[in-house]
């Protein structure tokens, strides 16, 4: 089925549904996203002192894993941004093999995140957005082979990689049924030299984007240091849907349970299978109490944050920073919050992160103000409602530029 004619969805028409591999130079694209910003989202990262204990980037030197000191130890390292960032790179790692993966990537910057959702919009306006789900990664390194070995990604997730450095990228490709005639098995291999004869190589130039469907074994090779920005589209299946809404009750579901348990229970089957069947009957009630609160709470939640799994981080300074009448917020576009009102409780959701409070019509007056308008000064959301206590505005609008759905800038 053909969608369209925008940059997505040409590779989406191209790849035969992102079937079939396909290499295509789109520069005014890739160069939104450049070194520069690159160079930023590293020292963002830097700051953030749960990145590597998250397992959120991974560093491998000479094909192994630099856990966790090594990737600490990098980022410390990190020059200046004004220094060129290639060049550091170079010198850094000499001439070793290195890759650095960053999961998550968009987190650390608005910049990324906004491209990638504008790239992949026209593909959640022509299928459910509940049934996608996008991440973003970045890939710099150079090495023989990614360290992973030759492997297969999930059968529902497909990967748009985009380069944005000067150097070539090669991606091995071999079919999943011809991967099985040749090894014997569907298993991971480290080394790919009894198979190399039968690889399709795709080189991915400066500014080419290279759609990496599901249903091929592969492994990258980067003579030299290449930078990968990429866009992974995981189709939501059914299970994956219910285990998310389950996830949004859970901690309902868990203070339905009693706390109190006599361990001695455990000594009898019989009487243990009668205490927990008590407690399954309590929480299936509780289920059904919950269910659709929280299908909207998930639903309002990917919707305001376009689909991608990675939440920005919180920017907790911009939680304490100074604002007069004339302070200008921006919505940050394309995302726009999302809420509903249930039992007589409003949910807000920016970016993924969630905000919630006793309804007011005031309230929901000011967030309907707020999901409409896209630039306005600080000023005009004091006179919104006469009603509105300025101190939650003041708490709502600066929750709002902490999650980034907002930013703001100086008025005149």
């Amino acid at each position: 089925m053909a969608v369209g004619n925008s940059l997505v969805e040409d590779l989406y028409n191209q790849s035969k549904c992102f079937s079939s591999p396909i290499v295509k130079n789109i520069p005014n694209f890739i160069k939104k996203f450049t070194i520069k910003e690159l160079h930023k989202l590293l020292i963002r990262i830097k700051d953030d002192s749960l990145a590597c204990h998250r397992d959120r980037i991974r560093l491998y030197v000479d094909n192994k894993r630099k856990k966790p000191f090594g990737e600490k130890a990098f980022l410390a390292d990190l020059p200046d941004p004004n220094m060129d960032l290639n060049k550091w790179l170079e010198g850094y790692f000499d001439k070793k093999d290195f890759l650095l993966f960053i999961n998550y990537s968009g987190s650390w910057s608005n910049e990324l995140a906004t491209l990638l959702a504008d790239f992949s919009a026209p593909l959640l306006e022509k299928f459910s957005p509940f049934s996608l789900s996008l991440e973003s990664h970045i890939i710099i390194g150079r090495y023989k082979t990614t360290p992973f070995g030759v492997h297969i990604d999930d059968p529902n997730d497909r990967v748009i990689h985009f380069n944005l450095s000067d150097n070539e990228k090669y991606l091995h490709l071999w079919d999943k049924e011809k991967y099985r005639e040749l090894t014997g098995s569907f298993e991971y291999i480290e080394n790919m030299n009894d198979i190399q004869e039968y690889k399709t190589t795709y080189t991915i130039k400066k500014n080419d984007a290279f759609v990496l469907p599901a249903a091929f074994y592969h492994v990258g090779e980067s003579p030299k240091i290449s930078i990968i920005f990429a866009l992974a589209l995981t189709k939501i299946s059914k299970k994956d849907l219910i285990l998310k809404i389950v996830d949004e009750m859970k901690d309902d579901l868990i203070k339905s349970i009693s706390s109190d348990i006599d361990y001695a229970h455990f000594e009898d089957e019989e009487v243990l299978k009668g205490v927990l069947e008590e407690e399954f009957l309590t929480v299936n009630k509780s289920f059904n109490d919950h269910f659709s609160t929280s299908l909207k709470k998930y639903k309002a939640k990917v919707k305001s944050n376009r689909c991608f799994v990675e939440k920005p981080l919180i920017i907790k300074k911009e939680i304490s920073i100074e604002l007069n009448e004339n302070t200008i917020f921006t919505k940050i576009k394309p995302f726009n919050i999302e809420f509903f009102v249930i039992n007589n409780k409003i949910y807000l959701y920016a970016r993924g992160h969630k905000f919630s409070c006793k309804e007011h019509p005031s309230i929901i007056k000011f967030i309907e103000y707020l999901k409409k308008e896209d630039t306005f000064l600080f000023k005009e959301l004091l006179k919104i409602d006469e009603v509105l206590n300025h101190a939650f505005v003041d708490k709502l609008v600066r929750w709002l530029v902490s999650t980034s759905a907002f930013k703001l800038s100086s008025g005149i």
